[in-house]
């Protein structure tokens, strides 16, 4: 699986934690997957795996 593969219909590029108040942006081999309810942050390993880095419900982000 690519990070091409991802499921991000809108197009996320960065999203903001409410709570913690701070900025996650995509870095370099690393892709967002949207689902109804949540946001996860996915990287390319270097033996080509892909990882789940981080998953946060929709309601306590904000994106873009």
């Amino acid at each position: 699986m690519e990070l091409s593969e991802l499921n991000n219909p809108n197009e996320i590029k960065s999203v903001f934690l409410l709570k913690k108040e701070h900025w996650v942006s995509l870095g370099k081999n690393q892709g967002f997957q949207e689902w109804p309810g949540s946001v996860e942050l996915w990287e390319k390993l270097e033996d080509g795996r892909l990882m789940c880095i981080c998953r946060w419900l929709k309601k306590s982000i904000l994106y873009q």
